[in-house]
């Protein structure tokens, strides 16, 4: 199944469920997703989050049956999944512009929202580059954090920049210096998302180097456990293939920009499918040395690499 069929099927599944008390979640389980990586591939195909297209079907429906006269409020509310009629008419407000006691009154304007059909549509074509690579095993000592799948489309991960400054502000540089492997590129900073449980509404992402697969934070070092503040762990990356994308750019805009073409462009139309798994960017030391070995001779450093796991 490839992940336009993917996205589909979930769309179907919370069509269905529209009136029960299911979250995107459920939509995950049901194409045999982990939560974190279907809230972020529904999020790039749809421009909207699972959760907002949830509520957005169910008030949308909700005015329907309101302006027709068909439904009470305290019903509509029973109905479509708010615990109070109160909860109800917030959210009724917020979407519509008007409370559900005005809907049926006459020239009352309402907001409808459609059942969504993802296509793939082509407007004008684009080079986009990339390379397939086959990677060993690997470990990364890492500092990391518990984030809400949210992040993950929150203005690129709008925290997690805040992470990598708070980090950095507290030592972790001179920590994964400590760490890294010996004969490797130690000065590569690495950082990557990790899904947890099928069902998890969080996900770890972490900051490291590469390290020896037998290294263990020292007893001084806070460590990572789920759900705790950020700590120290040894991330054991399984062997696998990667689609590698490269981010030109001097600042962060420019993996957004990327991630938003390897869901919208690379992944619909190249046969290959992104795996349930970690992914993560490689940043280099020295950017504009990375930029000129990859033929960059604009003066535009490399700011990182995107590896993102595939089969196909």
């Amino acid at each position: 199944m490839n992940c336009i069929e993917a996205m589909q099927k979930a769309i179907d599944f919370m069509e269905d469920h529209l009136y029960d008390s299911i979250t995107y979640a459920d939509a995950a389980s049901s194409v045999y997703m982990s939560a974190y990586h279907f809230h972020r591939l529904f999020s790039m195909f749809a421009g909207l989050t699972p959760t907002e297209y949830l509520r957005n079907r169910r008030l949308s429906l909700a005015g329907q049956e309101l302006v027709a006269g068909k439904i009470k409020v305290i019903d509509a509310a029973l109905k479509y999944g708010y615990e109070t009629p109160e909860s109800f008419t917030r959210a009724f407000t917020r979407f519509h512009g008007v409370n559900p006691g005005q809907a049926d009154s006459p020239g009352t304007v309402l907001k409808l929202f459609n059942r969504l059909v993802l296509k793939i549509s082509f407007e004008g074509g684009s080079i986009m580059d990339y390379r397939i690579e086959t990677r060993k095993a690997f470990s990364i000592f890492a500092r990391c954090k518990d984030f809400s799948n949210e992040t993950s489309t929150d203005s690129a991960g709008a925290s997690i920049p805040q992470f990598w400054e708070e980090s950095f502000k507290t030592g972790a540089g001179d920590v994964l210096d400590k760490y890294a492997l010996s004969g490797s590129v130690p000065d590569d900073m690495y950082g990557f998302c990790s899904p947890k449980e099928k069902d998890s509404l969080t996900f770890v992402y972490g900051i490291g180097k590469l390290c020896a697969p037998d290294a263990v934070p020292a007893e001084n070092l806070p460590a990572y456990t789920q759900g705790s503040n950020a700590g120290y762990i040894r991330c054991d990356i399984a062997a696998g293939t990667y689609a590698v994308f490269q981010c030109f750019g001097t600042d962060g805009s420019c993996i957004a920009a990327m991630w938003d073409r390897i869901f919208k462009e690379f992944l619909p139309a190249s046969g290959y499918t992104m795996l349930d798994a970690p992914d993560f960017e490689v940043y280099p030391y020295d950017t504009k040395a990375a930029a000129i070995k990859a033929g960059r001779t604009d003066g535009v450093p490399l700011f990182c690499e995107i590896w993102v796991p595939v089969y196909n």
